[in-house]
């Protein structure tokens, strides 16, 4: 009879444990993938985020150029361009993408070392985009070579400086 009485309590037991062991991976998981933008494994990523190394701030800077672009905030992305170099006016540079790009994401980064110098690096970036219409340069594609530069005024910082379909 005691043997009865203690089943159910053991039951329960196991049944709690077996849910805070399968759902406290879970949570550890997601909470690691939305605070850990910026982090990549290697120079050449694929965007998605696989260790805890953290991408050096003129890669990262591309990789928020495009999340900006693809979340329709212009004005960030418009900002992450070097003052003297930008393409347009702000307006021209917003609808170049808002008309023209439905998304768009990095899949990879590969740094063109024969083209960089220190404070100037130059990327290849293969992005996974899709048009809304044809993008009004070059290809019809969003360009896949980016210049970055350290701001002058703040050499942790990163700007870009230029973009092209070659170095």
């Amino acid at each position: 009879m005691k043997a009865l009485r203690i089943l159910p309590i053991a039951l329960i037991a196991l049944l709690l444990s077996a849910m805070v062991v399968s759902g406290c991976g879970k949570k550890e998981v997601a909470d690691s993938a939305a605070n850990g933008a910026g982090k990549t494994g290697t120079t050449e990523s694929s965007g998605k985020e696989n260790s805890a190394t953290e991408r050096p701030p003129e890669e990262q800077l591309l990789y928020d150029y495009f999340a900006a672009i693809n979340d329709g905030r212009y004005e960030d992305a418009y900002a992450m361009w070097a003052a003297n170099q930008r393409p347009t006016s702000f307006s021209e540079f917003a609808a170049s993408y808002r008309d023209y790009v439905d998304t768009v994401e990095v899949r990879s980064l590969k740094k063109l070392p024969e083209f960089s110098s220190p404070g100037n690096e130059v990327y290849q970036v293969d992005l996974d985009a899709t048009y809304i219409k044809e993008y009004p340069a070059g290809s019809g594609e969003i360009p896949g070579v980016w210049t970055v530069v350290q701001d002058f005024n703040n050499p942790d910082k990163w700007l870009i400086a230029d973009e092209g379909t070659g170095p």
